[in-house]
């Protein structure tokens, strides 16, 4: 296959204004996916921001059963990447392990994932020498040059390391590691899903990626949560993460092949009412879990894990009831999603909102918020989530979208100039070959 035809097969061509999304057609924008983004982004900064707040805002305590469960945002971004990946990719890397076509998938990952990065660790690592040598702060463990040159190459979230510099990335970094494993997953994937028995197979595949989870859950086999270099170590290779990767993002590329098979099945689209139901049942489900107290730490709140793609099989089905997810603002905001989860550490760093975390002078010490009358800590908290979202707005717009454009142009031709869900946003002509 020539690099044109090769790459025109990669990105196909997109029609704006089409019907409901197609699962059989990698070439549809999912949006109700993309509008999930935002949510699963959304839900993360207010974890990390929520023990704080909580404190400064006492009545900000009352949505406590929902933020206390945002580290499951990482879970659904394994199982929307999963999902999104066999549907923009499993017909081209499913057939058979093709040297060209794995080597273009990779890279365009890699224009996907490394840009932000790379650019948020620089952007940290001139904070933390600049703290120090104005002699106002102090580089703790977690800033040192072995973890640095750990996250430059992609690897800090591979084992039991420590969480290090830009500690959101640790999950970029096994989502690096799902890539690169991903065109031997797509091979099994390609063969049940042209099998006679898809459902049988599929639902086989899906119970065994989650057996590491299970035995997790069942105190079979514990797998460390993995800490901060401050912490006490935890022992083992095989951290909790690592399994978290392989449940959540296995899971969302099964139920992809799944969902793909209900609707050729189907005879119209997904019952509202269904979804509905799906929607309020994992919502009461998580504000039952963070409730109950459920952390990290305790293997029952794992159990989550299904639920979470059960809830991207369904959204990505698509239906009337997902308007709300595909309006401009939930696209906008779901394609820098990853810009958001990406800058708002260091956002609350310099706000001084993570508990904990103290390179230097922060805003909240500074203004001593803690002490300030309640309006003033209310415009505090909203300020500091604010400029998370305007500076991810700014990484995407001068960073992450024109850095991706120039690597998959400079990868794979002009047809790798835009991401098919990118061009739904975009008015300049696509160039065509």
């Amino acid at each position: 296959m020539s690099q044109m035809s090769r790459q025109k097969h990669l990105e196909g061509d997109f029609t704006p204004g089409s019907p409901l999304p197609s699962l059989s057609d990698p070439n549809r924008h999912l949006k109700t996916l993309t509008g999930l983004r935002a949510i699963a982004a959304a839900w993360v900064v207010l974890f990390h921001a929520s023990l704080l707040f909580e404190v400064w805002v006492p009545a900000f305590a009352k949505l406590h059963s929902v933020t206390a469960m945002g580290f499951l945002g990482v879970d659904l971004f394994f199982a929307l990447s999963g999902f999104v990946l066999c549907h923009r990719y499993l017909e081209i890397l499913g057939p058979r392990l093709d040297r060209r076509g794995i080597q273009d998938f990779l890279l365009l990952r890699i224009a996907r994932l490394y840009p932000v990065h790379l650019f948020v660790l620089v952007v940290f690592a001139c904070y933390v020498g600049l703290m120090v040598a104005l002699s106002q702060g102090t580089a703790g463990n977690e800033f040192s040059g072995t973890y640095f040159g750990q996250n430059l190459v992609l690897v800090h979230g591979w084992f039991n390391q420590p969480l290090a510099w830009n500690s959101p990335a640790w999950s970029v970094s096994l989502e690096w590691l799902a890539y690169l494993f991903f065109p031997i997953l797509a091979l099994v994937l390609f063969r049940i899903d042209k099998s006679a028995r898809t459902m049988f197979w599929g639902l086989l595949l899906g119970i065994a990626v989650y057996i590491p989870l299970v035995l997790h859950i069942v105190h079979a086999q514990s797998f460390p949560v993995a800490t901060f270099p401050s912490d006490v170590p935890n022992s083992g290779i095989v951290s909790l993460n690592l399994v978290r990767l392989v449940a959540a993002f296995g899971g969302g590329c099964v139920a992809f092949v799944l969902a793909r098979q209900c609707q050729r099945r189907s005879l119209g689209p997904i019952k509202p009412v269904f979804v509905t139901t799906i929607w309020f049942i994992t919502l009461a489900i998580i504000v039952a879990f963070g409730r109950s107290g459920f952390t990290e730490q305790d293997s029952r709140t794992w159990l989550l894990s299904p639920v979470l793609v059960l809830l991207v099989a369904v959204t990505g089905l698509g239906g009337t009831f997902f308007g709300w997810l595909e309006r401009p603002l939930m696209i906008r905001l779901g394609l820098s999603s990853y810009s958001l989860y990406m800058t708002h550490w260091f956002v609350f760093s310099v706000f001084g909102v993570v508990p904990g975390l103290t390179i230097g002078p922060t805003l909240a010490r500074e203004l001593n918020i803690s002490e300030q009358g309640m309006l003033a800590r209310i415009l505090f908290c909203v300020a500091a989530v604010a400029m998370c979202y305007i500076v991810a707005q700014l990484c995407w717009r001068f960073i992450e979208e024109p850095s991706r454009r120039g690597l998959r142009r400079r990868f794979a031709g002009s047809r790798g100039e835009l991401p098919v869900e990118e061009r739904v946003e975009s008015s300049a002509p696509v160039t065509q070959s």
